[in-house]
């Protein structure tokens, strides 16, 4: 007995398996593109972010150490004294905690660091958007000029 030829195919329903099989690819792209899209937009509203939270801090740091007077007989030869001391703003600008988080070992040069950040309070807002309720950061001081 001789197979029977498969049936031939209905043109009007390969047009639609076709178009369908289209409309399915083109809906996936579709739903790809939005969500790349998504994800540049995410990406560049949190670039922006960075650099509006960077050019805050250098504003900040800067207008600390135009305050800053290290001590004068503050002399360790080669060695580096560092002092970090971590901060919490409120959303206008003052300061709502402070602490030293890590010492120089040498207290005198820790607060001359503390007496900078006093007299340069209250510091601008930070900007709308870059925080919520307080905005904190860390601020390090050297000994020896960093280059």
């Amino acid at each position: 007995m001789k197979p029977k030829p498969p049936p031939k195919p209905n043109p009007g329903q390969v047009l639609e398996d076709v178009l369908a099989r289209i409309k399915k690819k083109k809906d996936a792209r579709d739903r790809l593109a939005t969500n790349r899209s998504a994800d540049s937009a995410a990406g560049w509203r949190e670039k922006q972010k960075e650099i509006q939270y960077q050019n805050y801090y250098d504003q900040l740091e800067q207008k600390v150490r135009e305050n800053w007077i290290p001590p004068q007989e503050l002399d360790r030869g080669d060695m580096d004294s560092m002092t970090v001391v971590s901060l919490t703003l409120l959303p206008d600008g003052r300061v709502l905690k402070s602490y030293i988080e890590e010492s120089s070992g040498d207290p005198i040069f820790d607060q001359s660091v503390i007496r900078a950040i006093m007299k340069s309070t209250p510091f601008a807002p930070p900007p709308i958007g870059l925080t919520e309720q307080t905005f904190d950061l860390g601020l390090r001081f050297h000994s020896k000029p960093r280059l």
